[in-house]
């Protein structure tokens, strides 16, 4: 009898500090991939450094002696991080392969902020301490019920435009609350409240008409402390704030005297940042709420973004496809120029579809060049996913400064002077390009560089040459990423990482799609003297002169050259 040789091993799936009933994973992945939970007290046992897939729910709150485990072939899954920008900077520093799942919250959100604001006017929690005693039964309630209220007849003032706040709309008109909504950047979403909602001009005259303030906005440059202290003058006294966001959307020390004095009737925040929320007497206030960043949490919701992991696990091990990030169409909706909205439209329709048909059946890889699979980005084309460069280029120009490393030792700095004459040879660009570089492009018929600008403050982002800025400028600086051995894409850091493409009125414009043709790009010629042609019209040129300002090392940091 011949030799039989024994079956290979099938891939281990790890599960960090996110899943530890592993049950579903393994039913589903049986015959695929091993799947085992391994605590934060097991790290030195071998397993993370042997899987091919690690499960976690946030990058930046594992330990750092579980980061430094992780390596570059791991396919990363963070589940439902509350922060995806800061996730993906840092996996991006560390030269690590994260994909985001996710699914919308909007309802849970919208739940959690309806019922603290019920808790806050009904006083259901104090109420319930005193039920405990004996006073409680015993005596006079109308002294426990003094400041109840009831909700019909109040006004809610939303800062935001997002879909929980248009969820949370809806059930306050219900509650025959009065709905007023602020627009942060006005124009720019595409969440349309329900039509008995006002729109107001200012977020003062926001502040000063609402009994109930709730914040619905993202943490960006712009917001950063959005209700201060001087906003909170106009704030009408007697209000109710509560916050699901992120905490830096408020100031603190304001917040804090205004419930002290008895301006603010109640506060309730999805968790608190720094130690002066957690001060033992801001916990003894009785109108101060604080829930452990729970408000976007839900049994269903867990299970959708468990049953997606799975999927993606599954497409990754059976067909070889690199993923990329699946979340909910309420989340990726991204705002481009008017004329390419409409675009974006066929695209998440078309990508609904397409992911109604891979419930039926597995999705095939694409018939396209085979070493393109070897590279991040490459992935089963999912139109309504952005690449994970997205996010990881989410942050603000400050957050980009702030990543730049220097190089330290002094071999670094040799290799790096090395480099730079080498950039220079002739030869095709992309011989001396490689994925994760950054870029800067000059232009050839004038002393000026291309930079990236929007038309107008909150509109789309378009590629303009300016003469009055430097390559140190976020505005110039570019994000090479390969799409196969000839193309490449170019994603702009101070918008945001979204891509270059051109539009339909031969401009050239940033969006945030995933690799299509109308993103490929070719470069033609050397550094010194190159074309950027589009792969789709090849009458859009742009005649260019490249210089690399920051190169990945084999460590997968990205330095930069001084």
């Amino acid at each position: 009898m011949p030799h039989r040789n024994n079956p290979t091993p099938l891939p281990l799936v790890v599960t960090l500090n996110c899943i530890e009933d592993c049950s579903l994973e393994l039913e589903s992945l049986a015959g695929v991939a091993a799947v085992e939970h391994v605590p934060l007290s097991r790290l030195s046992d071998g397993k993370i450094e042997s899987a091919a897939a690690v499960l976690l729910h946030s990058l930046a709150y594992l330990p750092r002696a579980a980061q430094r485990r992780l390596r570059p072939y791991h396919l990363l899954l963070c589940l439902g991080s509350s922060d995806r920008a800061v996730d993906s900077a840092l996996a991006s520093d560390l030269g690590l392969r994260l994909v985001h799942v996710d699914t919308s919250r909007a309802e849970e959100i919208a739940d959690t902020v309806m019922a603290l604001f019920l808790g806050l006017l009904r006083r259901t929690h104090l109420l319930s301490r005193h039920a405990l005693s004996a006073s409680g039964w015993l005596g006079s309630i109308q002294p426990l019920c003094r400041g109840m209220r009831r909700c019909r007849g109040l006004v809610l003032g939303i800062v935001g435009r997002s879909a929980s706040a248009r969820s949370l709309a809806t059930r306050s008109l219900a509650f025959k609350i009065s709905v007023l909504y602020f627009d942060v950047h006005p124009g720019k979403g595409k969440v349309s409240f329900p039509p008995a909602a006002r729109r107001m001009d200012t977020l003062h005259d926001l502040l000063a008409a609402s009994d109930l303030i709730s914040l619905h906005c993202a943490l960006t440059n712009e917001t950063m402390q959005i209700v201060n202290a001087e906003c909170l003058q106009h704030v009408k006294p007697g209000a109710f704030l509560v916050n699901t966001g992120s905490s830096q959307l408020l100031d603190d020390c304001a917040v804090k005297q205004l419930l002290i004095d008895g301006t603010l009737a109640g506060c309730a925040l999805d968790g608190a940042e720094g130690p002066q929320w957690m001060e033992a007497w801001v916990k003894e206030m009785p109108n101060v709420l604080i829930l452990p960043r729970s408000a976007d949490y839900s049994e269903e919701v867990w299970m959708e973004i468990r049953e997606k992991a799975i999927s993606i696990l599954q497409t990754f091990f059976i067909d070889g496809i690199i993923p990329k990030n699946a979340m909910s169409d309420v989340e990726e909706e991204s705002e481009v120029d008017d004329e390419n909205e409409q675009s974006d439209q066929q695209r998440s329709r078309s990508g609904k579809k397409a992911k109604k048909r891979h419930t039926r059946q597995k999705s095939q890889p694409k018939p396209e060049d085979p070493s393109a699979l070897e590279k991040e980005g490459t992935s089963q084309r999912d139109d309504t996913a952005m690449s994970g460069t997205d996010h990881a280029l989410s942050s603000s120009s400050e957050d980009s400064r702030s990543r730049k490393i220097p190089i330290e030792s002094l071999q670094e700095a040799t290799a790096t002077s090395a480099l730079v004459p080498s950039m220079r040879l002739s030869g095709n660009c992309t011989e001396l390009l490689k994925d994760g570089y950054v870029i800067a492009l000059y232009a050839r018929d004038r002393p000026a560089l291309h930079v990236s600008r929007q038309r107008v403050k909150g509109g789309g982002w378009i590629l303009d040459s300016m003469s009055s800025v430097s390559k140190r400028d976020p505005a110039a600086q570019f994000l090479i990423i390969f799409r196969s051995k000839d193309t490449i894409g170019l994603r702009s850091l101070a918008a945001g990482g979204k891509l270059l493409q051109i539009n339909r009125r031969m401009e050239f414009v940033f969006a945030s799609h995933s690799f299509d043709v109308w993103e490929n790009w070719t470069l033609e010629g050397s550094l010194q003297e190159c074309r950027l042609v589009n792969c789709r019209n090849q009458s859009a040129v742009l005649d260019v002169r490249v210089e690399i300002l920051a190169t990945v090392g084999e460590d997968g940091v990205t330095r930069w050259i001084e």
